[in-house]
């Protein structure tokens, strides 16, 4: 009679202790700027009004997409065109792809940024309010790119501090610490103030950012003649930008298309939804970042059994977070909603339909990062611009009839409809599919 020992279970809890812990700072940079940006967000619903929110929001927004738009998705084509070099040691590529994508970004973000001003100056804007936000922004958006751009580098090399702690942490609490001063100085705050005061706080952590990098990436890239091959960066970064745009600044494209739509105190009501529900997506996002350098060495490596371990790995724990937020969000919503005021209260469906969504993205996995250094890009580009049309068309004929509610409810079929093609995209060409029924099936 044979014997058969019990299954070791050591590997997993290891990769589960070492994926927990891992993950640990990027999501502790995640909450901590979550946390300072909701309350930031309640001072300033709270002074300014829902009115004068929805304003700055909407500026806000502008300025997220089009530095998005002018990195051209070489921040997140970064994990491929530096970590695959860096595995052969060819220094040269990495110092052409640094110099190129750099002279690209930094091309388009001054470009962009010279157009913004021509359109807030041909009095498209209307309001004079409006006028001087949109200048504001237009003078910050080429510094919000250096800090996009920078990240993505930064995460290449699996530097996380720098990574993550710019954008997610510092800059919300300069931006919460400046406009509280300013407040308590004067009395008064409104979207100009608030934008000026970004715009400060923005152009000195880019110009530090920038400054950190390059010194950095002097001591750990030897020097060499760099090599390029822009057109298959381009070809690989266009279609990671637009997946980024969908995963990671969907809501910012949503306030864009529902803003001519909505009053701006909707504007603000839906805005303030999506943050509170994009809390989710901030531990989800952490996990997806240290896991991926490691998910990008074991499809170089060709080891498929352990890369869809550590897929199914994160993806049940992006899983269980986003359903005990969600939880969170329909026993709590109302309350949460009210530190923001009285008017904000009444956007409770719309957290929780929105909060489904984060419910959603999480149940797909970490397909997006899957495709795109997997050199599968070319599917979700085609997966996210049909889903960004998609939310666009439907926010277009809901939220006209409905309202902010109508504009949600366009937000979740959307986002379901990317991660259903995002999913069969993953399993078609990878044959990952991971499993939400156990934590012991890949084993």
């Amino acid at each position: 009679m044979k014997s058969s020992a019990p299954p070791d279970r050591s590997g997993l809890k290891t990769g589960l202790k070492k994926l927990f812990s891992g993950s640990a700072f990027i999501f502790g940079c995640r909450i901590t700027g979550a946390a300072v940006t909701f309350l930031t967000q309640v001072v300033m619903a709270r002074w300014m009004g829902a009115a004068e929110l929805g304003i700055y929001v909407l500026a806000f927004s502008w300025i997220t997409i089009l530095a998005v738009v002018a990195v051209a998705g070489l921040n997140g084509a970064a994990m491929r065109f530096i970590g695959q070099p860096l595995a052969a040691d060819d220094h040269s590529a990495i110092q052409g792809f640094l110099l190129r994508s750099r002279q690209i970004s930094m091309g388009i973000s001054l470009l962009v940024a010279l157009a913004m001003i021509g359109v807030a100056l041909s009095g498209y804007a209307g309001d004079s309010r409006y006028v001087y936000v949109y200048l504001l922004g237009a003078a910050a958006l080429p510094f919000y790119t250096l800090i996009i751009y920078y990240a993505g580098i930064a995460n290449a090399f699996s530097w996380f501090g720098i990574s993550f702690m710019p954008n997610n942490v510092v800059r919300p609490v300069v931006f919460f610490l400046a406009i509280a001063a300013f407040w308590y100085a004067s009395g008064n705050l409104d979207a100009t103030v608030s934008m000026a005061l970004h715009l400060l706080v923005i152009a000195l952590l880019g110009l530090t950012v920038a400054g950190w990098c390059e010194r950095s990436l002097r001591a750990r890239i030897r020097p060499a003649e760099p090599t390029f091959d822009t057109r298959l960066w381009l070809r690989t970064a266009l279609p990671i930008m637009f997946m980024i745009l969908f995963s990671s600044y969907f809501p910012a494209f949503t306030v864009i298309v529902a803003g001519p739509l909505l009053t701006n105190a909707d504007i603000a009501i839906f805005n303030t939804a999506f943050r509170i529900a994009l809390l989710v997506s901030f531990g989800v996002t952490a996990i997806d970042a240290f896991v991926s350098p490691e998910m990008m060495r074991l499809y170089a490596k060709g080891e498929q059994e352990a890369l869809k371990s550590l897929v199914n790995r994160t993806t049940r724990t992006r899983y269980l977070i986003a359903l005990s937020a969600v939880v969170i969000f329909a026993v709590a919503g109302e309350w949460i909603l009210g530190f923001f005021g009285p008017e904000f209260i009444t956007g409770y469906w719309v957290l929780i339909i929105l909060g489904l969504t984060q419910l959603a993205q999480a149940a797909a996995g970490p397909a997006a990062r899957l495709l795109s250094f997997t050199g599968h890009q070319d599917q979700g580009l085609y997966i996210s611009m049909a889903a960004l049309i998609l939310s666009a068309v439907l926010i277009w004929a809901l939220a006209i009839p409905y309202g902010v509610m109508g504009a949600a409810v366009a937000s979740l079929i959307a986002i379901v409809t990317w991660c259903a093609g995002m999913s069969y995209a993953v399993a078609s060409r990878l044959g990952i599919r991971p499993s939400l029924l156990s934590w012991q099936r890949d084993d």
